[in-house]
């Protein structure tokens, strides 16, 4: 009796052991993801460049069809590290989309061996005080990694309100997580910028004037990030995986103060240096 006893014990013990191997690996969009480590060079955090042609992104590892294309030469902010699938690494991307600029979606980058991305270094970050030709210069992604959640002054500014604006996401809180109506030009105003920056204003803040000129202080990484929720609100956006959203509410300049200012004369145009030669 006592020999069974042992048997019965060593096969529930086998038995969940192998459970526990099997839910070890890990589940993330349908697919199954083994610890072999991420391509080199390849992984959260840098920037890549199709290496081999224009590239593909996708709301899921599963395919259909793209909602986007990655142009050669153009950039992207790699926002999670490699997973495999079909034999080739997987990788979330943050790129423009549409009326959004920064959306999240799934893009093979090739093997370890011969990897369809190059890794690229970007200029260095530009020094204090800043204009708005300046921030709106830099992907969403590169205003956080450069300034964080510092306060930043900027000396002559202009807001203006989009009325007809429509978020393609809904978002909580919405006055963060959704499309923001506020646009900020730059010294040379709406009528004389293409350039603009979106900036959200927080309930609690002053709302600055319209179409008047101000000193705007304000923040990226403001701490209602870590409670936004998105969501595709129009057809054709992709869904966010667990933490992009409070990514893309932490890339948001937060306008926090302002100071009335007379109409500035233009002084300079901010050209940015050339990035560096993929790595």
């Amino acid at each position: 009796m006592r020999r069974l006893r042992s048997i019965g014990l060593a096969l529930a013990v086998g038995l969940a052991v192998a459970l526990v191997l099997l839910c070890a690996r890990v589940i993330i969009d349908q697919a199954v993801v083994w610890n072999d480590g991420p391509p080199p060079g390849v992984s959260q955090g840098v920037f890549v460049t199709p290496r081999k042609g224009p590239l593909p992104l996708f709301d899921s590892m599963l395919r259909a069809d793209p909602f986007t294309i990655l142009d050669t030469g153009a950039a992207a902010f790699v926002a999670s590290d490699p997973v495999k699938r079909d034999n080739q690494n997987w990788v979330r991307l943050q790129v423009p989309f549409g009326d959004e600029d920064g959306v999240f979606g799934w893009a093979g980058v090739g093997t370890d061996d011969d990897p369809s991305v190059a890794t690229i270094t970007l200029a260095a970050c530009p020094p204090l005080p800043l204009s708005v030709g300046i921030i709106a210069s830099l992907s969403p992604a590169e205003r956080l990694l450069c300034f964080g959640d510092r306060q930043i002054t900027i000396p002559i500014a202009m807001l203006i309100d989009q009325p007809g604006v429509v978020s393609s996401y809904t978002g909580d809180p919405d006055w963060l997580a959704e499309q923001s109506r506020l646009l900020m030009y730059g010294e040379l105003g709406a009528a004389g910028e293409s350039e603009a920056v979106a900036v959200h204003q927080s309930p609690e803040g002053r709302m600055p004037p319209l179409d008047s000129w101000i000193t705007v202080t304000g923040h990226f990484g403001d701490n209602a990030s870590s409670e936004c929720r998105r969501n595709p609100r129009l057809p054709g956006f992709p869904h966010l995986a667990p933490g992009e959203a409070a990514l893309w509410c932490r890339e948001r300049f937060v306008v926090t103060d302002f100071d009335t200012v007379p109409a500035p004369r233009p002084s300079f145009e901010y050209e940015r240096p050339d990035r560096g030669e993929p790595g």
